[in-house]
């Protein structure tokens, strides 16, 4: 009894198993930037085999908006000229170009090959923020690739602004900008222009989006006593506001120092006209410190008449003693040099008494 029992329990363990559908895989998260290609991999490549485009079949379902699941690629032969098959060295891929909003779904992809297995894809589609370092008073360029080009400020909670419109080109909220061989120009960048910079289709979807930080110029200067300090500034400036930060100042780690004020709106502060008077010179291109001293000595900076910051220049002074240390070592080198050379050329080494030919 036991025996016929124990089989009865097996045969029906064994068709309770055989009946259940099997569990659908979970798809590989993949995600990709609008306007940007897309693929993947549908048979990798190997030395002695070409991937046969004919085992491969993909189904896409997508999932804005929803829709029902459709064949775009049959055994090598593409149903959806959405699409694209590309061979190269690494294998053969199916290629999504220029993605956008409508391409996220679920891309499942079946291979007529019992050694290959099937995998499926859920693509989700992101802007893909491209951030751009450059300095005060460089000049920044998009390519317009888009139908809108809007600007939301670093910080600031407002509406984005409207810069250029494909349909409306003379249209622009803020005044900044010029459209130059396809590309969006912005000269003479500052602070003022940092934050997002957002290409839209003419639906509204974004296809890019540029991030701009902008940061000021940074020179070091080395001066000997008298010596004029020159600051460059990026570009034509006029009232700008320099202040000085000194360097024993920096020394006193206890107690902060504020930086000084030396020019204020273009105009020297009436309280450092007894210091600077006659030797603090400015024009719209040029910041002029003549007759360089050590009380000079410390951090300047240039900030523009809205107080963004355009330049800061450290200056460190060469004093006498080390303007003669730097001036004599070469002179020092060369005679070692040409003592050298001459006592080789003579047959001797530098120990007394001993000559080439006897030491050898």
């Amino acid at each position: 009894m036991m025996p016929w029992l124990l089989l009865f329990v097996l045969l029906f363990v064994d068709t309770s198993l055989a009946d259940k559908p099997e569990e659908p895989e979970e798809p590989e998260h993949v995600s990709g930037c609008y306007n940007k290609n897309f693929s993947i991999l549908l048979i990798e490549a190997s030395p002695s085999d070409i991937p046969d485009p004919a085992k491969a079949s993909v189904y896409f379902t997508p999932s804005i908006p929803a829709g029902p699941q459709r064949l775009v690629l049959e055994n090598g032969q593409l149903k959806d000229n959405r699409y694209n098959l590309v061979s190269n060295k690494s294998g053969l891929y199916f290629e999504v170009p220029q993605l956008n909003a409508e391409d996220q779904g679920i891309f499942s992809v079946i291979l007529n090959d019992i050694d290959m297995d099937n995998e499926t894809f859920s693509l989700t589609v992101t802007e893909c923020a491209h951030l751009e370092r450059l300095d005060y008073g460089s000049n920044f360029s998009i390519l317009l690739d888009g139908d809108i080009l809007e600007f939301t400020r670093r910080g600031s909670y407002l509406e984005p602004a409207l810069l250029w419109n494909r349909s409306d080109p003379t249209v622009s909220e803020r005044g900044r900008g010029r459209v130059v061989a396809g590309h969006w120009l912005a000269k003479n960048i500052t602070q003022s222009d940092q934050g997002n910079f957002t290409l839209r289709d003419v639906k509204g979807k974004a296809v890019s989006t540029t991030v701009l930080i902008v940061t000021e110029t940074k020179t070091y200067d080395y001066l000997k006593m008298n010596e004029d300090l020159v600051i460059d500034l990026p570009f034509s400036l006029s009232k700008v506001t320099l202040l000085f930060h000194p360097e024993i100042a920096k020394c006193n780690i206890n107690n902060y120092v504020r930086p000084r004020v030396l020019i204020r709106d273009g105009v020297l502060v009436l309280e450092e006209k007894q210091s600077y008077e006659g030797r603090l010179k400015m024009s719209n291109y040029q910041i002029v410190l003549e007759k360089f001293q050590i009380a000079d000595v410390g951090s300047y900076h240039v900030h523009d008449p809205q107080g963004n910051l355009a330049t800061t220049v450290e200056v460190e002074i060469l004093l006498p003693s080390e303007a003669w240390k730097v001036a004599v070592l070469p002179v020092v080198g060369i005679v070692f040099m040409l003592l050298g050379y001459y006592w080789k050329s003579k047959g001797r080494t530098c120990c007394k008494g001993v000559t080439g030919p006897m030491a050898a």
